[in-house]
């Protein structure tokens, strides 16, 4: 009977260590899970700033285009209208002055 109760308690210790060893194992991977997971956390927030940033160069970039392409074609807009009125005076002005004659 005393036999079996050590031989018993032998097989409950290894089964004990046995299962420490995997808790170590285990308690080391979710550590490393959570380390991994704030690394991924803040990689994704990194990245999202990033494009944030992108995207409001890249809105401030196509304003300042924008308002570039306005000043160089409001010119040039005003001068075929200012051409075409001035031609389209002088044509009227031409056909008065030939059926005048």
């Amino acid at each position: 009977m005393l036999a079996t109760a050590l031989s018993e308690k032998r097989g409950l210790e290894s089964t004990l260590t046995k299962l420490q060893e995997e808790l170590q194992e285990m308690e080391t991977g979710l550590a490393h899970a959570k380390k991994q997971l704030a690394d991924e956390m803040l990689m994704r927030i990194d990245l999202e700033n990033r494009c944030q940033s992108l995207t409001e160069e890249m809105d401030f970039r196509k304003s300042m285009h924008e308002e570039v392409r306005i000043r160089l074609v409001m010119p040039r807009e005003k001068s075929v209208y200012i051409s075409s009125h001035t031609r389209l005076c002088l044509v009227g002005f031409d056909l008065f002055n030939s059926s005048t004659n």
